[in-house]
């Protein structure tokens, strides 16, 4: 009944807010207000697409790379610009995070009926994008959604574009709650019940999980998989058997075969392996590796991957050029201070502080206790912090590759909880109950701003409808970023000129400076002496803002509007009505 309540709960997060950033007709009304009467618009926004752009991922992956240096784009222009058609675009079809679009867009492309299944996007691996696209065609039988071939069919018609991106991201809470069960499941046959409830619980209601399911990326996915990886190394250095060695592969190659990054995890099978090899020395571990259960366990982790992405064999340059690009974004250098960047930071944004210290409780029993299985959970944390001191490659991508880590940690917060019940203190038990509210409460916040941004009291749309009734038409707008769903609010933006700056732009006399300025975040800093602060939109509840100190604050966030102090002398009112004074 308990773990009942556990996926209840958990479920009841996941859901809540899961329409957020997609394409709507509050959100078109604004950037397009007489889109419907102008067909010359539509069409022009159709031409602008080439078919493989309409079949794969590449309409909108260039939207959010690009930062022009004093870029203009004026109305006259628009019908030329196909820079400016494309981000108009991303209002129409894309989300706040530009990866569902691919998969989406991927998705769209293929023609089972035909075999032809490249994804052309291989950031994500087949086994997810396989699996999101076997739901998309489920529910069209049902005519929930509808996947048209071409994608800028769906210009027109907004609420199918987000049924369609609803479906997918169902397949995360559905992962999710899988994870729960399996994580439930395996702590309890390693610890005992109250560990793998607690570790359940724990998984269940971390922020960083609960954001991650309301975003359609293959991480969360991959933990199903991770965790009958993990059920069966157990099992194989209990009993050594073939068929636990070809399981654990084959579960380890379908995790990789949803996203690379859960290639990590050869080291837990290695590692693993050892542990059960007798002891004598090197010569003995040397000749284990050549067993043929370890070769067939990697053989199995190599066919599961290549089954689920056969175009990496079929379409080698097409890969080539993906992970190449992937990989320049990649550094690597020797750094303890990134590995403890890389600890603050997934414990702060994923677990939230209160829950990581019962984890550091689990890590502290885990080190002191003999019995091996209490071990276990602590290989994927000693590596995951050895390639952090290694590879840096940001933090949003630390934090996405990380998520597989949670079980882990979880499953180190359950031993933690049951160590500390065991003292039988009423005071240990109201602490606990105390640190799975709070990490409860943070998680609602997430969610609470998911569902904000899909309401009429979403900051984003509010600042929208303010520019377009407030700002002149034909003044300038400066942007630090091009205009996208996930960076600027929405509203109509063949009225003005937009400027694209860098920031160092902004520090420079040199730049001709645009009459308003517009931001998702604060920057005073970066505007002053040039700006004062016009007019700001912050949540309608004041304690959501709490949810804007972490990674996981695209949604609903607050919004800065900007505008030029006079040279002349001429003095402007902020939005409280007071004199502000000149430049």
């Amino acid at each position: 009944m308990n773990i009942i309540v556990c996926l209840l709960t958990s479920l009841l997060l996941n859901l809540y807010g899961v329409d957020w950033g997609l394409p709507s007709p509050k959100k078109t009304a604004l950037v397009f207000p007489v889109a419907r009467e102008n067909e010359k618009l539509f069409g022009m926004l159709k031409e602008g697409m080439s078919n493989k752009q309409s079949e794969a991922m590449h309409s909108f992956n260039r939207y959010g790379m690009d930062n022009h240096k004093g870029l203009e784009f004026f109305p006259d222009r628009f019908p030329r610009d196909e820079r400016m058609q494309t981000f108009l675009r991303s209002y129409l079809l894309a989300t706040c995070q530009e990866g569902e679009y691919s998969v989406v867009s991927s998705v769209s492309g293929m023609k089972g009926w035909r075999l032809s299944l490249n994804p052309r996007f291989f950031r994500y691996g087949g086994c997810f994008v396989y699996t999101v696209g076997f739901v998309l065609k489920v529910t069209s039988l049902f005519e929930w959604t509808s996947l048209p071939s071409d994608l800028s069919s769906s210009l027109n018609n907004p609420d199918a574009v987000r049924r369609v991106y609803i479906a997918g991201r169902l397949v995360m809470v559905i992962a999710v709650m899988l994870s729960c069960l399996l994580l439930y499941l395996l702590g309890k046959s390693l610890y005992g019940r109250e560990a793998g409830l607690l570790a359940a619980l724990a998984f269940g209601v971390s922020p960083g999980v609960v954001a991650s399911a309301h975003t359609m990326k293959p991480y969360i996915f991959g933990v199903c998989f991770i965790l009958l990886f993990l059920m069966c190394t157990v099992k194989m250095k209990n009993s050594g058997t073939r068929y636990s060695y070809v399981l654990a592969g084959i579960f380890l190659g379908l995790a990789a075969g949803s996203s690379l990054s859960f290639l990590i995890f050869f080291f837990h099978l290695f590692i693993c392996h050892l542990l059960r090899t007798p002891k004598g020395g090197i010569r003995a571990y040397a000749a284990s590796l050549k067993e043929g259960n370890f070769l067939l366990a990697l053989g199995s982790v190599l066919l599961a991957l290549l089954l689920t992405n056969p175009h990496y064999l079929l379409s080698c340059r097409e890969v080539f050029t993906e992970m190449s690009f992937r990989i320049q974004q990649v550094s690597f250098s020797l750094s303890s201070e990134q590995a403890g960047q890389f600890a603050f930071s997934f414990f702060w944004m994923i677990h939230g502080i209160t829950l990581s210290l019962i984890i550091a409780v689990g890590l502290f029993f885990s080190l002191t206790r003999g019995r091996e299985y209490w071990f276990l959970p602590l290989l994927p944390v000693l590596y995951f912090l050895l390639m952090s001191a290694i590879v840096d490659t940001g933090d949003q991508t630390y934090l996405d590759f990380s998520l597989s880590l949670v079980p882990f940690t979880a499953l180190l917060a359950g031993i933690g909880a049951q160590n500390l019940l065991a003292f039988q203190k009423r005071w240990i038990r109201v602490l606990l109950l105390l640190v799975l509210t709070v990490t409860f409460f943070h998680s609602l916040l997430y969610s609470y701003n998911f569902k904000q941004d899909t309401s009429q009291d979403s900051t984003f749309y509010r600042a929208g409808a303010w520019i377009n009734h407030t700002v002149p038409q034909g003044s300038s707008i400066g942007l630090l970023h091009t205009f996208t769903p996930t960076t600027t609010p929405p509203f109509d933006f063949r009225k003005f000129r937009i400027a694209i700056y860098a920031p160092q732009d902004l520090s420079s006399r040199k730049t001709q400076l645009s009459q308003y300025f517009i931001s998702a975040r604060r920057i005073d800093d970066l505007l002053v002496p040039h700006y004062q602060l016009l007019q700001s939109f912050s949540p309608s509840w004041p304690l959501s803002t709490l949810g804007f100190k972490d990674h996981f604050t695209r949604a609903n966030p607050p919004v800065f509007i900007y505008k030029r102090i006079q040279e002349s002398g001429a003095r402007i009112q902020n939005q409280s009505g007071e004199q502000l004074p000149p430049f």
